[in-house]
């Protein structure tokens, strides 16, 4: 191939430690020819890639949480072979329902950029659950005279959730 002659030229010309740099995965595969001319003609030659993605860290693992928790998405860093200054990019959050509105997934997307655009990608996902029932508190009972007319205080209700409805379905 066209680099492969250009790598194994450039080091039959050279006389002086030699550097060659790729930023792909299959250009460094066609220096192997210039190291082996550089090792035989006594050339030092130093081949460096920058075909390795950066490494995006810290987003944590997937996570199944009650509704009413704090979700902790963590921080992502990322580090790279040959930049110091690796980008990274929210990409931003969907929202998967589940089988009730407390019940549903949110996930979340990150991407490490370099300087020679190799990327990578993770994702997390936090499942909120509503696995705690409602409670219900009733007024205390009441002793009536006979002829008295009866009135009944409304019970009180809390979720954890959601907000709540009660429902009177009869008063005798």
């Amino acid at each position: 191939s066209k680099s492969r002659r250009i790598a194994i030229e450039t080091v039959r010309s050279q006389v002086e430690p030699f550097l060659f740099v790729t930023t792909s995965g299959t250009a460094a595969v066609n220096l192997h020819p210039a190291l082996v001319e550089a090792d035989l003609s006594g050339v030092p030659l130093i081949a460096l890639t920058a075909d390795r993605p950066p490494q995006l860290r810290g987003i944590g693992a997937n996570q199944t949480i009650d509704c009413s928790a704090t979700p902790v998405w963590g921080t992502p860093t990322a580090t790279d072979n040959c930049d110091p200054n690796v980008i990274i990019t929210y990409n931003g959050e969907t929202r998967t329902n589940g089988s009730c509105p407390q019940n549903y997934t949110l996930t979340r997307s990150w991407t490490a950029t370099d300087l020679c655009g190799n990327t990578d990608t993770k994702t997390k996902s936090i499942t909120f659950q509503d696995t705690q029932a409602p409670t219900i508190t009733c007024p205390a009972d009441k002793t009536l005279t006979c002829g008295a007319t009866a009135a009944f205080d409304p019970p009180t209700a809390t979720d954890n959730c959601s907000t709540y409805t009660i429902n009177t379905l009869g008063t005798d």
